[in-house]
């Protein structure tokens, strides 16, 4: 029975990825890659393979077979073409992945974690099931021929098979080599293998040469390895470093490749030992100094990673590290190629990746010759040495006390936001947008579904963010009528969640109530956690399910976690963000795998296709809902509009530029609403977070530097951002703010009243800025003390 459930898991996970392929296939397409294959698919079926190269090609015979194979099965088939010529990738990941789990089975739960870290890579996904390009059969070709030396003649056709797709293949031999000398082949041997090799080779080339064989062979292998005669083709590699597309130096790169295999074949010893780290290195080598790389050819050394990483935990940091730098390379030359020449990268941010692969590499190399011995990262050092313990905090609130507290803070919460909820009566801000939508879902209106539809003078259908936010206001305004206090309500509701959670998730993080109540005190005093709260948009929603989502990941409930991040993903994309704080929490404070984080795979996406059925009921498709997401993808990344109220993303903790959303006028009164924070909270729990980084440098209290880290990843990424920017997406930050210093007033008690006071009348004091209630103009003029809050 054990037998079965681990071949049933490993299914399942397979068909998971499967389907999340074919889901993603009809997207992301590079349309001139594909385009090309089709041609070349019909050319061989129209032609025949012998007078196939009588027109350009600059691919060998090895992967023609298989485009030939398409083009007879694509009038048969009733298949998209787009899919249809991905299906050789995405089958090879799906074998890739499998080969992952099988070489790791004898730990099925590493296996399984590895396996899933493969397939549901994003730069794996980019590559075949995005882009279209079959690097994947690199990785899986050579693989095979690796694990299965001890059956030679397979390696050795695995290998020729490899070299016939793609020439890069042929990086994997000297390692083979180095293992088999290892092995103690004898000469013979090691001539059957390579003859195996030629003859695969060869047999292969024969159906396509018209003339000389030989010359044949050497034209094609020339055609292909001289087609880019440049240093870098949009790779991030270290002739990047000079530029793309500049005039190569050919000899210098196959120079550090023939060294790295002599290398290999003196450490061979090592290389039996740590055969998948060997590979990793070997085909990081040619992508990041050989000359004439494409964007696309690190990938093949992310399978053997894995591999390396499933043996030596600490090298998923390095694997992280590099599927970053490559979806981030392949989105630019995707951009480059696509958008006329658009470089979406800076120079400066492109030399960063850059350098961040070199550091990688160097990092590699140095664990993988020193296992054991060599101190890979300080990142390891700091995790190995931080305090696990929980924070020793002496409460003083009695369990009643505690529970009275709590329903005062949350009673206080919601009345503050139900009051003049529906004050104005009709849009304001970027309500024209979200709350204009949601009204017109609930009248059924098949327009907020499609980017181009037409919209009304004064309002515009936003389908720049998912919709769930909107569907949840359509709701509301389904039951209790369309007016602005029903669109209003569940962001109000969602606001006193939010106090909630905060509450919640900072007991659970300090394993003290003094903490969790006073994190929650200190937020529901915050300005502009209360104005999004009260205006129809999807900000307070993204952010109250985001922390649900992250409460449940500290209590080990997956699946509920993962069901409230794709409620978030469903509201707005800056869910992205939180990511990182799950996988920095699960390094620090979990630190073992459970089959249970698999939720996150299948619920997320799920949940964010769910948001878009009602679209579905409109007779749109999946071709629709693709171009949904690109349209959000150009708008967010392209957005250079300009407004009076944008603020760089390095002012939002010193409260510098508010957005001004409302105003109502009248003889000596006037009614305002501004998004701005309580200074008092924002400006003290700025300085709480510089005090928890030093007090965790000081300490080594592992659960501050996850509070440090999740409030600065929240809203830092927002400085690489192209687009304009509000001081409200920094409040995804706040509830890490508020831990802070809620930790720091309880930690030194007499700091308490100073904060309570402080912060309760400055509340008090900006109320009516913040909710719009209408004061006299001197009491208006008070709440400008810069010139920048005007």
């Amino acid at each position: 029975m054990e037998k079965i459930a681990k071949n049933r898991n490993i299914l399942l996970l397979l068909l998971s990825a499967l389907i999340i392929r074919l889901i993603l296939a009809g997207s992301g397409t590079l349309s001139l890659d594909q385009n090309t294959f089709i041609a070349w698919g019909r050319r061989a079926v129209e032609v025949g393979f012998g007078n196939f190269y009588g027109a350009w090609s600059d691919y060998l015979p090895g992967y023609i077979y298989i485009l030939w194979g398409l083009a007879k099965l694509g009038p048969v088939l009733d298949i998209s073409t787009t899919i249809l010529y991905k299906l050789p990738a995405i089958f090879s990941d799906l074998a890739v992945g499998y080969l992952i789990y099988f070489i790791t089975k004898k730990k099925p739960k590493l296996a399984f974690f590895a396996s899933a870290a493969f397939l549901f890579n994003p730069a794996v996904l980019a590559n075949s099931t995005l882009w279209g390009q079959v690097d994947i059969i690199t990785s899986l070709t050579t693989l095979v021929a690796i694990m299965f030396m001890h059956i030679w003649p397979v390696s050795a056709v695995a290998l020729a098979l490899g070299v016939a797709v793609k020439p890069q293949a042929v990086v994997a031999a000297p390692l083979i080599l180095a293992l088999a000398l290892n092995k103690k082949w004898s000469f013979r041997k090691l001539f059957r293998y390579a003859f195996v090799v030629a003859t695969v080779l060869i047999v292969l080339f024969v159906p396509f040469s018209s003339g000389n064989l030989p010359t044949f062979i050497v034209d094609r292998f020339t055609a292909t390895l001289a087609q880019y005669p440049y240093g870098s083709i949009n790779a991030f590699n270290f002739w990047g470093l000079w530029g793309f597309w500049k005039e190569d130096i050919f000899g210098v790169g196959a120079v550090v490749l023939i060294a790295t295999n002599l290398f290999i074949l003196l450490k061979r010893k090592i290389a039996v030992k740590r055969p998948y780290h060997f590979l990793a290195i070997l085909f990081l080598v040619n992508f990041l100094f050989t000359t004439r790389m494409h964007e696309r050819h690190l990938l093949p050394a992310l399978a053997p990673l894995a591999l390396a990483a499933a043996g030596t935990p600490i090298l998923w940091f390095i694997y992280a590290g590099f599927s970053i730098t490559y979806v981030a390379n392949m989105y630019y030359s995707y951009q480059w190629i696509t958008q006329d020449f658009l470089e979406v990268f800076s120079g400066p941010l492109i030399k960063l990746f850059i350098i961040a692969n070199l550091f990688l590499f160097i990092a590699l190399v140095k664990q993988t010759l020193s296992p054991g011995k060599a101190k890979l990262l300080k990142l390891l050092q700091l995790i190995k040495s931080v305090n696990l313990k929980r924070l020793e905090i002496r409460d003083h609130l009695s369990l009643k006390q505690e529970k009275y507290l709590l329903i005062l803070i949350l009673v206080f919460s919601l009345a503050v936001r139900l009051y003049r909820l529906d004050v104005p009566s009709t849009d304001y801000f970027d309500e024209i947008y979200h709350a204009f939508t949601a009204r017109q879902i609930l009248a059924g209106d098949p327009k907020p579904w499609h980017w181009s539809s037409a919209h009304p003078e004064g309002f515009a259908y936003e389908w720049t963010h998912p919709p769930l936010a909107k569907e949840i206001m359509a709701v509301s305004m389904g039951i209790f009528g369309v007016s602005s206090w029903a669109w209003r309500l569940p962001g109000a509701l969602a606001g006193v969640a939010l106090i909630y959670l905060v509450y919640l998730t900072a007991k659970k993080l300090f394993n003290s109530r003094d903490v969790g109540i006073f994190a929650a005190f200190l937020i529901s005093l915050d300005g502009l956690v209360l104005t999004m709260s009260r205006i129809g948009t999807a900000d307070v929603y993204f952010v109250t399910f985001a922390l649900a989502a992250y409460y449940l990941f500290l209590q080990k409930r997956d699946a509920s976690s993962a069901l409230f991040l794709g409620f978030a993903a469903a509201s707005k994309w800056s869910t992205l963000w939180f990511l990182p704080i799950f996988f920095v929490t699960f390094i620090l404070l979990q630190r073992h795998l459970r089959r249970s984080l698999f939720w996150f795979i299948l619920i997320v996406p799920l949940i964010y296709l769910a948001s878009y059925l009602p679209m579905f009921t409109f007779g749109y498709d999946l071709t629709t809902f693709w171009g949904m997401q690109k349209q959000m993808w150009w708008y967010h990344s392209g957005l250079t509009a300009t407004h009076p109220y944008t603020s760089a993303w390095w002012s939002w903790p010193l409260n510098l530029r508010p957005v001004y959303l409302y105003q109502d006028y009248k003889t000596g009164f006037i009614a305002n609403i501004y998004a701005i924070g309580n200074p008092a909270f924002f400006w003290a729990g700025f300085l709480a977070i510089i005090s928890a980084l030093w007090f965790f440098i000081k300490q080594k209290f592992v659960v501050l530097l996850v509070i440090v880290l999740g409030y600065s990843v929240l809203f830092v990424p927002w400085a690489m951002s192209p687009r304009i920017m509000f001081i409200y997406h920094y409040m995804p930050s706040l509830p890490f703010l508020s831990f802070a210093l809620a930790y720091l007033t309880i930690r030194y008690k007499f700091l308490i009243m100073p904060v309570i006071v402080v912060t309760a009348v400055l509340f008090v004091y900006f109320f009516p800025h913040w909710t719009g209630l209408t004061v006299p103009e001197w009491l208006d003029k008070t709440y400008y003390w810069f010139p920048s809050w005007r």
